[in-house]
């Protein structure tokens, strides 16, 4: 009997995890299909009931599957009549690649077919509702997972009419990423969209901005981007003195990224890509080989890019190498008036969630020896002219503050804690106050700093 049970178990999760990775499948229905939604209420019971009366029993219900309306039954006010109407997301059955959305209003307090749409998906990604033209009723923003695309997600948006309860679709786009944003400070959202298009034999990028007009929604202006990416972690929008930022980080294979940059001018009415080289079409300036995203590191409330570069004056050993590899120098810029402006360069420990400001005064007169088995880097003064070590400066180890507590007075000994968050701990040693470098405990505790990402 276990035999046969444990035998079952497998079979079922053979199932889910081929389901998961296949995205929405010809035969098969994803999990959101086969879980019907919990009934919290007697409200929720009685739509049940009467969307089941209205169509067949084969019907499976299609539940979002992200952002804050997570059941297949949703209730909200979407002609602003004051009372709650209802939507179902479903589909006809288990081997429907069409969801639809069923419209319920209440007639002397009961749930009654209003209306029926179908939609542009597989399944249902996300719900949400805006008022675009502020007209004082909502639109339906239905985004919708696709059958042949598990990174791009179709956006669509719906009126709703106040007597029939139908809908109609006023737009229905393709995109990777996207944002609601009030690009011109009169109150209402537009919609900014990120789309990675790989579809033909070049894989392209775009950025897409679009507003809503008496008739729809309208195009405003769209502007390529960077194709030779594999995907986006996100869209982070900045407003400063009249125009609109959009940092979009976006992934270059397993390790490397970049930070697209797309500004709007309210006043010009204008958007720009100034990070993008309109010969070769890519974007070189924000590039860096590592997981690292874009963060305020100097506490001014606006965000900084990175992009690095080979520091040639560094060395790091791992255990058992025995030719050293370089680490990189990150430069942390903002933008300002379409120019990329420095604010600082760093070393950074991606690890730890740790940087190391480079004072002014250090800019090539300064060396550093990495040792990752340790988690220790020894710091050098250096002649600028010819590269070669002048003086000893410092060490620092990087550890969790449990080996701080356990082996402070006996490994680290000698140590002093520099910085501490969370379970990490920056600990110095062998400081030389006799340098030209003006290093001291104070200056190293302004210098290091932990960043979150």
């Amino acid at each position: 009997m276990v035999k046969r049970i444990t035998a079952a178990a497998a079979l079922l999760l053979m199932f889910v995890l081929c389901t998961m990775l296949s995205g929405c499948s010809v035969k098969f229905s994803q999990i959101s299909d086969l879980i019907r939604p919990p009934v919290y209420s007697r409200e929720n019971e009685e739509l049940r009931k009467a969307f089941k009366a209205d169509f067949s029993a084969e019907a499976v219900y299609k539940a979002p599957i992200s952002g804050e309306y997570l059941s297949a039954f949703l209730t909200y006010d979407i002609n602003s009549d004051g009372t709650q109407e209802a939507l179902v997301f479903y589909s006809d059955d288990a081997f429907d690649n069409t969801v639809s959305i069923a419209v319920y209003g209440r007639q002397n307090g009961e749930w009654h077919l209003s209306s029926q749409t179908d939609g542009n998906g597989c399944d249902v990604y996300s719900v949400e509702f805006e008022d675009f033209d502020l007209d004082g009723a909502v639109e339906l923003v239905v985004c919708w997972s696709l059958f042949d695309s598990k990174s791009n997600k179709m956006l669509s948006v719906y009126s709703v009419n106040k007597e029939t309860l139908s809908l109609q679709r006023l737009t229905a786009e393709m995109y990777t990423v996207k944002e609601f944003v009030d690009i011109d400070g009169d109150s209402d959202n537009e919609i900014f969209l990120i789309h990675l298009d790989a579809t033909s034999g070049k894989q392209e990028s775009s950025a897409k901005l679009m507003g809503m007009t008496d008739s729809g929604f309208a195009l405003i202006e769209k502007r390529s981007l960077d194709g030779n990416v594999s995907g986006y972690k996100g869209i982070i929008t900045e407003h400063k003195d009249g125009s609109v930022t959009f940092f979009i980080d976006a992934y270059k294979g397993e390790n490397q990224m970049i930070t697209e940059v797309v500004t709007w001018n309210t006043l010009t009415s204008a958007m720009n890509v100034p990070l993008l080289d309109s010969e070769t079409r890519m974007n070189t300036q924000s590039w860096r080989s590592m997981r690292l995203f874009c963060t305020d590191i100097n506490g001014d409330s606006r965000l900084e890019i990175p992009t690095q570069e080979v520091f040639e004056n560094g060395e790091i050993w791992t255990d058992g190498s025995e030719q050293p590899t370089y680490p990189f120098l990150t430069t942390w810029f903002t933008i300002e008036n379409d120019t990329p402006e420095t604010v600082g360069r760093t070393l950074v420990n991606l690890g730890e969630r740790c940087l190391f400001t480079i004072p002014d005064m250090w800019e090539d007169r300064f060396a550093v020896t990495m040792h990752e088995g340790e988690g220790k880097w020894d710091f050098y003064q250096i002649n600028p002219y010819t590269g070669e070590k002048k003086s000893y400066l410092f060490s620092v180890v990087f550890l969790t503050k449990d080996a701080w507590e356990s082996d402070g007075s006996s490994k680290y000994e000698s140590y002093m804690l520099l910085k501490e968050t969370d379970n990490k701990c920056l600990a110095v040693t062998g400081i030389n106050t006799e340098n030209e470098l003006n290093v001291s405990f104070d200056m190293l505790s302004r210098a290091f700093s932990y960043f979150s990402q």
